[in-house]
């Protein structure tokens, strides 16, 4: 029931998140969602054919799609289905990376908090409990500007964040280094390619 998810991670709970794609129909966008063991987020391979996109154009235009018609796309609302788990929310355009720091990376200022790789930059959000699911907390921008897209990112034991630029030199894609040169108290990250 999930459609397209780059990138997924636990946290220290062993608790599921991850973001998942959009189908690219107007007005609909990617969600953050928990993936607890069996669940199934709704969505049917065969929805990406039900409206005409620049993808596809062989649907007749109109036909029905409970994906968008029954609103299956967004976060818990009344008069959703209740056979299947909605996401968490709405969340940021195209994401690729998504991973869990788990200590004392980038200073321990983002002790739990999952990092998201986007279109040239990376955020720091936190999943709270609430209720039996999930909701986000925070929204911190640790790097903007990177003017490519950003494909993987993982900690290393050093406390660094490594990740991975999209932009193909000679095939091959960009490695850089996020570190935090100061005490978890300071809001400055140094980036370099590596």
């Amino acid at each position: 029931g999930l459609r397209n998810c780059q990138a997924f991670d636990f946290d220290n709970y062993g608790n599921l998140f991850a973001i998942d794609h959009d189908a690219d129909f107007q007005g609909e966008k990617e969600r953050l969602v928990y993936i607890p063991e069996g669940s199934d987020s709704g969505w049917r391979c065969y929805y990406q054919y039900r409206r005409l996109t620049g993808y596809y154009r062989s649907a007749p235009d109109g036909l029905y799609s409970p994906w968008l018609d029954e609103k299956m796309c967004l976060p818990l609302h009344a008069g959703q289905p209740s056979h299947f788990l909605p996401p968490i929310e709405n969340s940021w355009n195209a994401p690729a990376a998504f991973s869990f720091q788990p200590g004392t990376a980038l200073g321990g200022k983002y002790k739990d908090h999952f990092l998201i790789g986007g279109q040239g930059s990376i955020r720091a959000i936190k999943m709270v409990p609430d209720g039996a699911s999930f909701k986000r907390e925070g929204d911190d921008l640790l790097v903007q500007g990177l003017n490519q897209q950003v494909l993987s990112s993982t900690v290393a034991p050093d406390g660094s964040v490594y990740f991975t630029l999209w932009g193909p030199r000679g095939g091959l894609d960009s490695l850089w280094r996020l570190t935090d040169p100061r005490p978890a108290s300071a809001d400055a990250m140094s980036v370099k390619t590596v």
